[in-house]
């Protein structure tokens, strides 16, 4: 394989396409047996992922073609060797190959298929990334068996000199602002209440207004308080009531007479729908 590797970081675009495009040969050539076609490798950040795979993710703009993209999350190579970012380039591989020649699965999904080719090469799948791992899932990472095939052809790789130049570097957030909401407590029990400093707490033990913890005790504010009851008072004005109280219904004495209509619970129909029925078709 014909190899351009620059030693220069001045054309920093050229030296790390050349070292991904050369990586995704090497593979292709030793793991696929080179019949895996084209595709665009690019970096990217995306939380929780390492990488993933898209098929016919970019189109020509003149020319009228399709190209898969193989997408690595260059802020995941901080603290990895260049042989476990090759573990991951092989993750997206191993999907590029079944999406042309195996059976599609649905999106983003690791069957036994996808599964099948790094195990036996040596590069375990495991959904913790680590001995004891589920095997397929939607999620997974994968570890390098020592010895392996794999294992064996990144050592063949790095030992000509081939290296990743570029990780995500570090970009510091703004600035949260911490918003002071002081504790506040009970000055008779102690009891804590926390909020904003514009709240107002009773305590619903002895009634007095909460303070700033730390603040001015000096003027303690105490409130009435009424507990409601559901039990029935025992007083003789409350049982009075209770005898007094009038019933639901129409007054005692009232001229409204009521309606006539079908009694309750009865299934006939109204008798007076059906006369004037008769009556109007006379």
């Amino acid at each position: 394989m014909k190899k351009s590797r620059r030693q220069s970081y001045e054309q920093i675009t050229t030296c790390e396409a050349e070292s991904l495009q050369e990586a995704f040969s090497y593979l292709n050539q030793k793991l696929f047996d080179g019949n895996l076609p084209d595709a665009f490798i690019r970096y990217e950040t995306k939380a929780n992922s390492d990488g993933f795979y898209t098929p016919n993710g970019f189109s020509g703009r003149a020319a009228k073609f399709g190209k898969d993209a193989i997408t690595l999350n260059s802020s995941r190579f901080d603290g990895r060797t260049d042989k476990q970012i090759l573990g991951n380039l092989y993750h997206q591989m191993r999907h590029h190959w079944q999406y042309h020649f195996g059976k599609k699965p649905n999106r983003h999904y690791h069957d036994e298929e996808w599964s099948q080719g790094p195990t036996e090469i040596g590069l375990q799948p495991s959904s913790t990334g680590e001995k004891g791992g589920k095997i397929t899932g939607q999620r997974m990472s994968q570890y390098i068996v020592p010895g392996g095939q794999f294992d064996q052809v990144c050592d063949e790789l790095i030992a000509t000199g081939w290296k990743l130049n570029l990780q995500s570097s570090h970009q510091p957030g703004a600035t949260r602002v911490k918003k002071n909401k002081p504790d506040f407590m009970c000055p008779q029990c102690s009891e804590k209440f926390w909020g904003k400093a514009s709240s107002r707490w009773i305590c619903w033990n002895d009634g007095f207004l909460a303070l700033p913890v730390g603040g001015d005790w000096s003027k303690k504010v105490r409130f009435e308080l009424i507990k409601w009851s559901d039990e029935k008072p025992d007083t003789a004005e409350a049982q009075s009531y209770e005898t007094t109280k009038p019933k639901r219904g129409r007054p005692k004495g009232s001229k409204n007479k009521r309606k006539p209509g079908r009694p309750k619970g009865s299934k006939n129909k109204p008798k007076l729908a059906v006369q004037s029925y008769e009556q109007s078709a006379t």
